[in-house]
């Protein structure tokens, strides 16, 4: 009985919730006439929120989109003018309307050289660029290219030939070897700037240089660059003077300064007070540098000579030609240079480049190089010197005690043409002299007897050289 009556209880409760759930469900979904009714929208801050967000979505896309499209157009000026020089060539051009090529000289070259495809190389320091002439008959018509830097390194140097030779093979060398590119101490700022081994081909540092080509597509620089010369070719409809004409050649790699210009250069003071200027910058910058204030061959990264042994071996595994010489040093450079108390490293700098042409030839068993010591005082590297203020007296020879000029240069030429030919002017030359393993003591020691007399006969220039040495 129990048992029905829950059931019983069960079946009266049912009806009961039902009538409860379904009056529930109408009161949930039926307003009362007493209850208010409530909408709920989204709220206004939480609207304005999104319409921010997307306002700054599109500005950032906007922005985007100006900076692609001014970077594009600042790449195409920059193309179009190539204020560089590095995305076309033309052999004869002077480029006398981009002067932002002195400053990025190397950069210009180093992509010069790939468009130009050189035969013949010039090597060297400035002292080549200026001295050089790229026309003459040891180059017998082929193509000639300046490669000389300012203040090269011997590094530099070797560096710059195998890029060359990576890109063409080169067959002829004309390299003037000079001290300076010998002291691992020098400074290698100002002048010296921009080396990049990774911008040259054929060595281990080689790197696709993208940074080089963005450099002068789309930075401020080039842009800077750009707009000068469209300044430049603006304002002169005329064509340029010679004076300022063949400042430009230096950096083209067409050759040296001609003696017009360097006239023009010389109108401050003349010969002498220019050679003063530059003997105290290449004695603080070069000869005894700051901090160390010492010449070294060698230091922690890198040994000059160790470079040099490097560019006769890549000269001899290629087989190319090679006019390897000493430049013809003014004897006031080097006065200098025994001034600085330099002569002992210089004579034995002269000693280990012959014992290292002997060894590598032999190494390579091959024939070795001829290196001519154009510096030993003679008619042409005595030329006095005017007095300091003189600018009407032009010297024949040299720009300064560091710069020879054109004329001394295709006189080193000269002499190479004769011992091609194996004339007896070039045996009996009192100008350039072979140096030889037999004869190198007696050579040395004439040099040293020929300074000691030029010395003598212009004490003066020793007075001047020792206050710069002491004032450095």
């Amino acid at each position: 009985m129990k048992k029905d009556w829950n059931k019983q209880n069960d079946a009266n409760d049912k009806p009961e919730q039902s009538a409860v759930d379904s009056q529930n469900r109408r009161m949930t979904s039926t307003p009362d006439a007493n209850v208010e009714t409530v909408t709920v929208s989204p709220e206004p801050e939480n609207a304005d929120h999104l319409n921010e967000n997307g306002a700054m979505q599109r500005f950032a896309t906007l922005l985007v989109l100006i900076s692609l499209l001014s970077l594009a157009m600042i790449a195409l000026l920059n193309r179009q003018v190539d204020p560089y020089q590095i995305f076309s060539a033309r052999i004869d051009d002077r480029y006398d309307d981009k002067p932002a090529l002195h400053a990025n000289m190397r950069l210009h070259k180093a992509f010069q050289t790939r468009l130009l495809k050189p035969e013949v190389l010039i090597l060297g320091s400035s002292r080549a660029i200026q001295g050089i002439p790229v026309e003459h008959g040891l180059f017998n018509g082929r193509r000639v290219y300046n490669m000389a830097m300012p203040l090269a390194s011997m590094k530099e140097i070797t560096l710059s030939l195998r890029h060359v030779n990576e890109i063409n093979p080169v067959d002829t060398v004309v390299l003037g070897l000079d001290f300076l590119s010998f002291n691992t101490l020098a400074r290698t700022d100002g002048p010296a700037a921009g080396f990049k081994p990774d911008r040259l081909l054929g060595n281990d540092q080689t790197r696709t240089p993208i940074s080089d080509y963005l450099s002068a597509l789309i930075s401020l620089d080039a842009l800077r660059a750009s707009i000068q010369v469209l300044k430049t070719r603006r304002q002169s409809d005329a064509p340029l003077s010679d004076q300022k004409a063949s400042e430009y050649r230096i950096m083209t790699g067409r050759g040296g300064r001609e003696d017009q210009e360097i006239r023009s250069r010389l109108l401050d003071g003349g010969h002498r007070s220019n050679t003063l200027k530059i003997e105290e910058f290449f004695t603080s910058a070069v000869y005894l540098p700051s901090p160390h204030r010492r010449f070294s061959f060698q230091n922690e990264d890198e040994n000059s000579l160790y470079w040099f042994e490097q560019l006769l071996v890549t000269l001899h595994e290629n087989d190319m030609d090679a006019a390897l010489f000493i430049s013809p040093n003014h004897a006031r450079l080097n006065e200098l240079i025994d001034a600085a108390g330099l002569w002992t490293q210089f004579e034995q700098w002269k000693r280990d480049m012959l014992a290292l042409t002997l060894t590598t030839a032999r190494d390579q068993d091959a024939t070795p190089y001829d290196i001519v010591d154009f510096s030993v005082p003679s008619d042409i590297t005595t030329e006095p010197f005017p007095p300091a203020g003189d600018s009407d007296t032009r010297m024949r020879y040299y720009y300064e005690s560091i710069h020879y000029s054109q004329l001394t240069g295709a006189l080193v030429l000269d002499q190479f043409t004769q011992l091609q030919a194996n004339s007896e002017a070039s045996r009996t030359s009192v100008f350039g002299r072979v140096m030889r393993e037999d004869s190198i003591d007696a050579l040395l020691g004439e040099a040293r007897e020929k300074q000691t007399r030029f010395r003598h006969q212009f004490p003066d220039y020793r007075q001047e050289l020792d206050t710069i040495v002491e004032n450095r």
